[in-house]
């Protein structure tokens, strides 16, 4: 399993944050959004510590600019999403009680500590089988009503945080964006070089609201309707022509997964042979960001990312054969995916770089929504070229879902993600961390 740190350190002792995953699945409803991991202190030569400190911080920045030409100035705003504190080790914790979090229990922290978001539900119990073998008790000793003595050697101590229900997702645009982390500070009583600190990048994601009249199910009734519904249009063009574009996929997009898209030409009564030059899709992005408690509200558009494809046209007969009779594709309805296809690309919805796309999210502090255009462009041999346009609104995913939301069972489950192990729910007090936990809620509990 992949574990992910990050160092601070002195010619003493070297203090690392290691959690379980850096990508964090936001339950709504009853369920508890867990963090597990560990900080690991490797100390060089024997110290004495003051307290060890476990903090999840979270973010908003949004960059503004007032006014236009050489008077605009440019200010920065920034608003805390959370701010998580948990001491695990303090100088009045005794040697057997460390050593004791360290053999069997998690240091746990509840988001109702110094959040502004709203508080989940009581934290249920929670267990975790640790395989570090533990220092023993004679590791700690106990030099001052001030300090903790460590010894030379390597400490791990766990700790495990509970999430407010309400964060809102991780998001980097133009504007500034959202950012968390998780981390560690250890303090020591001296003089000099007094506090080590360590933390690593999080990534939040928010579980979107797919309960039934929820509006990013764009009217279907159900997220089994809106991911069954495959994505196709029909057009006329020129005299006797008919443009069919059409995709295995639903407006439910996910990051990291293919869209396939094919387009079809349909002979309606002309004589004229039809050629197809031009084909593509692009996916737009807009971000609304807004600042708790202000008017302030700024909005980015951006192209995230385009695909096209333009077919040699020079084999006619090849072309020729593509062309679908009206009769065939009335028999067939939408059923295109087997048929021979004029033209046929694939978009990609890169998760990093650039152009990486964030998932659909809503919440007080932004919300970003995703719109799909898709453009044909024909022209009739010796005549004059035809563009038809098509354009939606659709829903992107962090992780591929299958159709299968009703009320009694669980949507379907994440699975692993460039090596991360996506975060479970601790909904039950057996329940731990897996490689596929679930994604989301059941609908019932949104």
């Amino acid at each position: 399993m992949a574990i992910f740190s990050n160092k601070g350190h002195t010619s003493a002792v070297t203090v690392s944050v290691h959690p379980r995953t850096t990508k964090v699945v936001v339950q709504q409803g009853e369920a508890s959004n867990v963090l597990v991991g560990y900080v690991r202190v490797q100390v060089h030569r024997a110290i004495e510590m003051s307290s060890l400190v476990v903090q999840f911080v979270g973010t908003q920045q949004l960059d503004m600019r007032v006014g236009q030409g050489p008077s605009s100035s440019q200010y920065s705003i920034r608003a805390p999403c959370a701010d998580l504190t948990h001491t695990i080790a303090t100088n009045t914790t005794s040697s057997d009680s460390v050593a004791a979090a360290m053999l069997a229990s998690l240091s746990r922290v509840r988001s109702g500590g110094r959040s502004d978001i709203t508080s989940p539900p009581s934290f249920k119990s929670y267990a975790e089988e640790e395989t570090h073998s533990a220092l023993s008790l004679s590791s700690f000793s106990s030099t001052s009503a001030s300090s903790v003595e460590l010894r030379e050697g390597e400490y791990r101590f766990v700790f495990e945080l509970e999430l407010p229900p309400r964060l809102p997702s991780s998001v980097k645009s133009e504007l500034g964006g959202v950012e968390y982390h998780v981390g560690a500070v250890l303090r020591r009583p001296t003089l000099f070089q007094n506090t080590v600190e360590a933390h690593v990048d999080v990534q939040v994601v928010q579980a979107p609201p797919l309960h039934p009249g929820s509006h990013l199910l764009f009217g279907h009734a159900s997220f089994a309707a809106l991911a069954s519904t495959s994505l196709s249009f029909d057009a006329r063009v020129r005299e006797g022509w008919r443009v069919f574009v059409s995709s295995p996929s639903s407006q439910a997009l996910f990051v990291g997964a293919p869209l396939k898209l094919y387009v079809y030409l349909t002979r309606e009564g002309s004589d004229k042979q039809l050629e197809l030059t031009e084909f593509g899709v692009t996916l737009h992005e807009t971000i609304t960001h807004m600042i708790p408690g202000s008017a302030a509200q700024q909005t980015t558009e951006r192209v995230l990312t385009t695909s096209s494809l333009c077919p040699l046209t020079s084999d006619k007969q090849r072309d020729a054969g593509h062309v679908l009779d009206a009769q065939t594709i009335d028999a067939l309805g939408e059923s295109f995916n087997e048929l021979p296809s004029t033209g046929a690309l694939t978009l990609w919805l890169p998760q990093t770089g650039p152009q990486a796309v964030h998932p659909t999210a809503v919440s007080r502090m932004f919300a970003v929504a995703h719109r799909l255009t898709i453009t044909v462009r024909v022209c009739e041999v010796g005549g004059y070229p035809s563009r038809v346009s098509f354009a939606t609104r659709v829903l992107v995913l962090p992780e591929a879902l299958a159709p299968g939301d009703q009320l009694a069972a669980p949507l379907p489950c994440y699975s692993r993600v460039n090596g991360d192990v996506v975060l479970e729910s601790a909904a039950r007090p057996d329940s731990a961390i897996s490689v596929n936990p679930p994604a989301y809620a059941t609908l019932s509990n949104l």
